[in-house]
């Protein structure tokens, strides 16, 4: 049997950035941060912060990444549950916008930064989410469009995996 797989952590080269980049209106952009713990190569944080798993990896903290169908009206939970440590992706709550990639990426930044604003300054941030994001959208269009695109969305279909489902 041919391997064609094999756990660990490759040579780390910085080859995507070049720092004379002129960003073009079509261009998408997704950037994180790495901040690894004490005693962690960067090479290997970086590795685990992009990934979620890989036989006999042995890092002692990964990332969490929230994706699947989130959108600005998330933002305060998504803060609530994850911190500041996490990975927001945000694909239609970014390229469903009704103006575009850039706006949706402005809405989704406008969310974030007046959550995170409002939980610094002790609010609860879950709770008074609608105040925070209502607003953050006063002093942001993009925000306010993307508030009253994703107004209405509702998950109305039955759970398929049941706990009392008899298994096959």
């Amino acid at each position: 049997m041919r391997k064609i797989y094999q756990a660990g952590v490759r040579e780390y080269r910085e080859t995507y950035w070049d720092p004379h980049y002129t960003p073009k209106d079509s261009d998408v952009l997704a950037c994180f941060k790495v901040v690894p713990q004490p005693g962690v190569p960067r090479e290997e944080a970086a590795a685990a912060g992009c990934s979620s798993t890989s036989p006999g990896a042995t890092w002692p903290r990964l990332m969490p990444v929230a994706l699947g169908g989130i959108h600005v009206w998330h933002m305060p939970a998504l803060l609530a549950i994850f911190g500041d440590d996490a990975v927001l992706q945000f694909g239609g709550g970014t390229l469903g916008h009704p103006w575009g990639n850039a706006a949706g990426a402005a809405a989704n930044r406008s969310a974030l930064e007046a959550c995170v604003r409002a939980r610094n300054e002790g609010r609860d941030v879950e709770r008074e989410g609608k105040d925070i994001l209502t607003a953050a959208a006063q002093a942001s269009p993009e925000l306010k469009m993307a508030m009253e695109t994703w107004r209405e969305i509702r998950f109305e279909f039955d759970v398929v995996d049941k706990l009392d489902a008899p298994h096959r």
